[in-house]
């Protein structure tokens, strides 16, 4: 990797891992909301239950957002001081911007299947607000 690539590749990183700490933490957010909103409202049998699984993997995913953002950065600062020194650091900072790379993947699991979960609790509230059909057939 040349002199300049070594401390800018994991900056460059950095903004798309920000727009997924601002969205998670935004949908971290509104769950706060939904979570009052289920309590107050008496929803479904389980719905806050569910509400609460979202929240830790929410929770789980912004946490391996920050560890991807510290390693970026602290990836890049290796590289900075590797430049400034001239020392054979390169295989540091591909390692610790090949770890971030894999916590934003983890990242990316937590949010697919916090995803699911959330189109599960909307179809949830979905049969407890329509009325019952009738099994007879009229």
């Amino acid at each position: 990797m040349d002199e300049p690539g070594l401390w800018l590749t994991p900056l460059a990183l950095l903004p798309g891992v920000g727009l997924l700490v601002m969205s998670t933490a935004a949908r971290f957010g509104q769950l706060h909301g939904e979570l009052h909103h289920s309590l107050d409202h008496r929803s479904g049998p389980g719905v806050p239950g569910r509400l609460l699984e979202r929240g830790v993997l929410l929770r789980n995913a912004l946490v391996s957002l920050y560890v991807a953002v510290a390693l970026l950065a602290l990836a890049s600062l290796v590289g900075g001081l590797a430049v400034l020194w001239m020392s054979n650091v390169g295989v540091v900072v591909v390692g610790l911007t090949s770890v971030s790379v894999g916590c934003v993947a983890v990242s990316a699991v937590l949010l697919i299947r916090e995803s699911r979960m959330l189109l599960d609790i909307l179809r949830a509230h979905e049969r407890d607000a329509l009325p019952p059909t009738s099994s007879d057939g009229h």
